[in-house]
């Protein structure tokens, strides 16, 4: 079976919703102390790649993250080349700065240095070796604004929607729990919704999770948000508005955006 493409934003600002899974399919799983250092990895290379990290949930065997990548030609040649020389040494010299730059805004790169480094620690620690994870990571190019909101709350609601710690409040390996202590190395909730603060997230929430107890809404009006929150599933490549669904689905050949909700499509 041919491998999938993966929609990428070259030159510019984009979002993702990333998947991976590891190789365990159930058999094993981190515990609390493996998956917060999975956390504050992915925290640390978010300072030298050109991530922000929006919303995530690290579950026993799979993790979610919704990041934004920014948009690399902002970036003058010097802050490229010290972010570069933080992460990889000195072996920088040997490639010029547009190679490092192209590489710190690439998704590819970001998730595959991520998954390396916690399998080379977690490795050492449980004197084990080989892969962690399934081959390939999952990767879906999200549209801004209302749409990624909605894949934010999708993710951090993930640990209620399996039934883990029977309450939100008391899972800490998401981003719920990040916000809800205070820490503020995540990227504002400001950058999905103007204005939008962490009580509103919350709200948002509540009413994705009351809706989902209640069944399908019928002839009931409900936040654009909160509707397209209910209806997103993490199973195409792109995920927006029909004309920003359009622009990336052309390159899949036989393949028609699924309609989730009015106006709203994933391919």
């Amino acid at each position: 079976m041919a491998r999938k493409p993966r929609m990428k934003v070259k030159e510019g600002t984009a979002y993702y919703h990333i998947i991976s899974r590891t190789l365990w399919e159930g058999s094993k799983e981190f515990n609390g102390y493996e998956r917060d250092q999975f956390i504050k990895l992915f925290q640390e290379l978010s300072q030298y790649y050109l991530v922000n990290v929006i919303a995530y949930t690290v579950l026993p065997d799979q993790f979610h993250l919704l990041v934004k990548i920014r948009n690399p030609v902002k970036y003058g040649d010097k802050e490229i080349m010290e972010r570069a020389r933080s992460l990889f040494g000195h072996i920088i010299e040997e490639k010029p700065v547009q190679y490092w730059r192209e590489k710190l805004s690439d998704i590819s790169a970001f998730v595959k240095g991520l998954k390396q480094r916690f399998t080379q620690w977690y490795n050492r620690r449980n004197k084990c070796k080989g892969n962690l994870w399934t081959a390939r990571f999952k990767s879906i190019l999200i549209e801004e604004g209302k749409i990624a909101l909605a894949v934010a709350a999708y993710i951090d609601l993930l640990p209620e929607e399996i039934g883990m710690e029977g309450n939100l409040r008391k899972y800490p390996y998401c981003s719920y729990a990040t916000r809800q202590e205070g820490l503020n190395w995540l990227t504002p909730l400001s950058v999905l919704k103007e204005g939008l603060n962490f009580k509103e997230y919350k709200r948002i929430l509540k009413n994705v999770a009351r809706m989902r107890e209640e069944g399908k809404v019928k002839k009931k009006k409900i936040p654009e948000e909160v509707e397209l929150a209910l209806n997103y599933n993490p199973e195409g490549l792109v995920f927006g508005k029909l004309e920003f669904v359009e622009k990336y689905w052309g390159r899949i050949k036989n393949k028609k955006p699924k309609k989730i909700s009015e106006g709203f499509y994933i391919v």
